[in-house]
């Protein structure tokens, strides 16, 4: 039976073990080489196979979760080390909704010291849900559809919005659906606003003349689920087109660089106020 690891990582360690990756932000191990980890006390247990969450600890400005989850790939007993790879579609969500320490002690327990906690295996299918996900990663930013309504919407922040930021956000949406509508298939992607800046969507999807699917980017410098100002035309657009219209929320970091996106389907997950004009995207 595969086992469920739960891998403790704190920058405050004793040990002064040094890592390979910003600690305090826990996307950059989706990049790092550093993939040779000790197992310590459980180094006859952990197998090729096995599942790692990784919990990360004492970070700058952010929660204590798990942000990351991959696959054990190789076990070195005599070393006493395994090494692992990254599993994209799940970090992709985590990263951006974290496993929060409430949650997991429910499932693992206090660790009382120990770098690993084996999952109990009737615990398995329930976490499994938790972690398990459609999501998607391009240039290593993790894009996650939303399909649910947020429980405590965020009151209204600055956007700090720019025509700058609204171009840099269609343009990765506009390769993302590229990706997804190849040309081989006989897709045209077209970037509407390039050409109709006052257009009621950005970009649409078409095939044999038809339209797949009309698209608006929403682009912000923020973080999941920071909300966005949408207006009424654009969603009368999506109430026209209903089951084909779609909404990306890209979110930047301070430097510009696209950190996160947010994609809303078909299903309204999202909630809107005042007046229709602020759209809060949900994570649960």
């Amino acid at each position: 039976m595969t086992n469920i690891w739960l891998y403790h990582i704190n920058p405050k360690s004793p040990e002064g073990y040094e890592y390979g990756w910003d600690v305090n932000e826990p996307r950059t191990m989706l990049k790092t080489e550093d993939r040779e980890w000790r197992a310590q006390q459980m180094r006859k247990k952990v197998a090729v196979g096995d599942l790692l969450c990784i919990y990360s600890k004492k970070m700058k400005g952010r929660p204590d979760g798990v942000y990351v989850a991959g696959t054990i790939t190789r076990v070195n007993e005599k070393a006493g080390t395994f090494i692992w790879r990254p599993d994209q579609r799940r970090s992709a969500r985590l990263v951006i909704a974290p496993i929060l320490t409430d949650t997991l002690r429910a499932f693992f327990g206090r660790g009382y010291g120990s770098p690993m906690q084996r999952l109990p295996a009737g615990k398995m299918t329930k976490w499994l849900t938790l972690v398990d996900s459609r999501s998607e990663v391009l240039d290593g930013v993790p894009i996650v559809r939303v399909t649910s309504k947020p429980a405590n919407p965020p009151g209204n922040e600055n956007l700090f919005a720019s025509k700058e930021n609204g171009v840099l956000g269609e343009k990765f949406v506009l390769k993302l659906l590229k990706k997804r509508y190849p040309k081989s298939g006989r897709y045209d992607v077209v970037h509407v606003a390039a050409d109709e800046p006052g257009a009621d969507h950005d970009i649409a999807v078409h095939k044999g003349g038809k339209v797949v699917q009309l698209v608006e980017v929403k682009t912000r410098v923020g973080s999941p689920d920071d909300p966005v100002i949408i207006s009424e035309r654009e969603l009368r657009c999506r109430e026209v087109h209903k089951g084909k219209h779609a909404i990306f929320i890209v979110y930047l970091a301070a430097g510009k660089e696209v950190s996160s996106v947010l994609e809303v389907g078909a299903m309204d997950a999202f909630t809107l106020s005042p007046r229709q004009h602020w759209l809060t995207p949900a994570l649960s």
